[in-house]
């Protein structure tokens, strides 16, 4: 059986290495916009993985979504990183509790488009993980474009760095 805790680890893992080396980048690579990307900035992706990570938290929970704190759309490269790294071991600690016995019950929800979708709750996991990777193709796309290799963030690299942690 899969193991959604595990995919979700890993998911924090690879948006932990994507973040860290965004910061190493200089300030004008992070806002730079018009990237070609369907997000324009490497802020606005890690800006959206932020807010979909609270979306889904709050969904999880059994709790109605709220917006996010406004102020978020003015955070900076640190914040990003603090705010996000507090919320995704919020996201682990939070389902290791409430997956197990929940697994199977459905979630409801609404992608944007008005129209109410319902999956499994490991449905929804798998959402998530997917629509990171996603995503961090979409920022690891940005960073190559400003002349720097992205880090890896494949999950075989997370499953080799385990075997040998």
């Amino acid at each position: 059986m899969i193991d959604f805790i595990e995919l979700l680890e890993y998911n924090v893992w690879a948006n932990m290495r994507i973040i860290s080396q965004v910061k190493d980048l200089a300030h004008e690579n992070f806002v730079q916009e018009d990237t070609g990307n369907c997000l324009t900035s490497m802020r606005l992706a890690l800006l959206h993985l932020l807010k979909a990570d609270w979306v889904w938290l709050d969904l999880w929970r059994g709790k109605a979504i709220m917006d996010c704190p406004q102020t978020w759309d003015q955070l900076t490269i640190d914040d990003i990183e603090k705010v996000w790294n507090s919320l995704q071991l919020n996201i682990v600690e939070e389902l290791q509790s409430i997956f197990p016995a929940n697994a199977d019950k459905d979630i409801q929800f609404s992608n944007g488009d008005e129209q109410i979708h319902v999956l499994k709750f490991y449905q929804t996991i798998n959402l998530v993980v997917n629509h990171g990777t996603y995503y961090r193709g979409q920022i690891a796309n940005m960073i190559e474009t400003v002349g720097v290799d992205p880090v890896r963030t494949q999950l075989f690299d997370y499953y080799i760095r385990r075997v040998h942690a």
